[in-house]
């Protein structure tokens, strides 16, 4: 056949392959030079499929190494959901249902993209059941309404009680409570009725309030619960104790010719932020567990964002930058710390933990 001697079975295949070549779609393209696809199924509680839920891709960026969204997808009719010409690397994934109806979460069931895990994607790999079950927001049974609100005025270390009460025999009692968490919100679940609410710190450090802006409780505004409803904004601000001022002394007269003494330095300024205790590891150093750290007691203004950096023998180990570490064979005979980075919008501090003893396979 003009001058070749293949037979015309192998000019067929050629000829059959080079169209099958030039009909892939452009996503076997992408993985054909090293991309991944990433695949999951987000679920309510009960197994129902959820539709138009938001995916997000995180991928930590910039100097403060920031997690930040590199990739969004929704989920389809039956909850599914493909990301697809992922670069080889690590991330972390955010479910978010953009209706409000489920409570959002990270990547495996976390409530924090701090606390998320991490997705470690390879070149050419397809990532299965990264997937999520949303759950409604917490109504315990019998409970019909609820009151939220934030707490102003607070250090990381504070803890404000906020007490419910109501009216009963002609007097405010207290009826429920709940502590703030971290960030200084609440969430007061209680039945339908009116209420008066109070807010004390724990170690009376600041003085204590009622809402809205009431020193007693008599003084206080109501506040209706109705059923299957959230009455939202009862903030508050809370204020330092005054110190108590020292007794008044006698002045005494000054000696004659008292020699003329050079003032002391100023005090420093106490710090921004402060660590009290110190982060630690939890866990064993061994070959296939988990290793977890908690970043300890802080003090500060205001509010104080942490970074984590996993080291083995004093080296950082790469991609190693969340609260768990899974121990590796690499790292067998090697003791490990973290090195914890607390920053607020004006100051920097960074701890390390003690090391654990040597991974063991």
């Amino acid at each position: 056949m003009l001058g070749s001697s293949r037979p015309a079975s192998v000019l067929l295949t050629t000829v059959l392959l080079a169209l099958v070549g030039a009909l892939l779609p452009a996503s076997y393209a992408g993985a054909a030079v090293g991309t991944a696809t990433v695949r999951g199924t987000v679920l309510a509680t009960g197994g129902a499929p959820l539709a138009g839920v938001k995916i997000d891709l995180y991928e930590r960026s910039g100097p403060d190494a920031t997690w930040v969204s590199v990739a969004t997808t929704s989920t389809d009719v039956d909850g599914d959901y493909v990301l697809s010409d992922v670069e080889p690397g690590t991330y972390r994934v955010g479910f978010d249902d953009l209706t409000g109806t489920y409570v959002d979460e990270y990547w495996s069931n976390w409530g924090t993209i701090e606390e998320s895990d991490d997705l470690e994607v390879s070149a050419g790999e397809s990532v299965e059941n990264v997937s999520a079950v949303l759950a409604p927001p917490y109504v315990p049974i019998g409970i019909r309404g609820a009151i939220t609100g934030s707490v102003g005025g607070l250090r990381s270390t504070d803890r404000v009680k906020v007490t419910a009460y109501q009216l009963a025999d002609g007097a405010w009692a207290p009826s429920d409570f709940i502590w703030t968490s971290f960030d200084g919100t609440y969430r007061l679940n209680l039945k339908a009725g009116t209420y008066r609410i109070g807010f004390t710190e724990e170690k009376a450090q600041l003085v204590p309030e009622f809402w809205d802006d009431a020193a007693t409780v008599e003084l206080a505004s109501d506040i209706a619960v109705e059923e299957d409803t959230v009455s939202p904004g009862h903030d508050a601000v809370l204020t330092p104790v005054a110190p108590v001022a020292p007794p008044a002394q006698t002045p005494v007269a000054p000696p004659a010719q008292t020699p003329v003494v050079a003032p002391a330095a100023p005090a420093s300024p106490p710090l921004a932020l402060t660590n009290e205790t110190k982060p630690t590891i939890s866990g064993k150093a061994v070959v296939g567990k988990r290793l977890r750290v908690a970043r300890g007691d802080w003090v500060a203004a205001t509010r104080v964002s942490f970074t984590y950096q996993w080291l083995a023998d004093g080296r950082r180990i790469k991609h190693a930058t969340g609260v768990r570490l899974k121990v590796t064979k690499d790292l067998v005979g090697k003791r490990l710390k973290v090195r914890v980075t607390a920053r607020t919008a004006d100051a920097t501090v960074v701890v390390t933990t003690a090391r654990t003893p040597k991974v063991a396979a």
